[in-house]
């Protein structure tokens, strides 16, 4: 499924938040250690949401084979696919404030004929058609 331009617009808006958020109370990252960390603790958070998915996914199936209610397990598949979508939300602010630290564009990582274009670096040709 193609992300129309209204969520792509949405989702930028909420990455540029996050970004300007992390480097207001924490600055850049030193390293790549560093980011390499924060970056495995949103991945792993996003991981523990979906696997919540999973357990709730084959409680429903149980609950389906015995003719049971599966309200509880549609609220809790709802709730993590929403907090998923926030941790993956945060992997891509997580990544692209590191490309964005570095002075390279944020699209394609190229470092050449970098310029800024609503707070992100994009090189020459990604300038033509930024997506965040």
């Amino acid at each position: 499924m193609n992300l129309d331009e209204e969520f792509k617009k949405a989702l930028r808006k909420q990455v540029d938040t996050i970004i300007k958020s992390s480097i207001s109370k924490h600055g850049n990252f030193h390293n790549n250690h560093e980011m390499w960390a924060v970056l495995k603790e949103e991945i792993e958070e996003a991981k523990d949401e979906m696997n919540d998915i999973e357990i709730s996914f084959e409680s429903m199936w149980f609950r389906i084979k015995t003719d049971s209610d599966i309200e509880e397990q549609l609220d809790k598949i709802i709730k993590c696919a929403k907090n998923s979508i926030n941790e993956l939300i945060d992997v891509l602010a997580v990544c692209n404030k590191e490309l964005y630290s570095n002075h390279m564009c944020i699209v394609c990582g190229s470092r050449k004929e970098i310029k800024e274009i609503q707070g992100f670096k994009y090189c020459k040709e990604c300038a033509k058609n930024p997506i965040l």
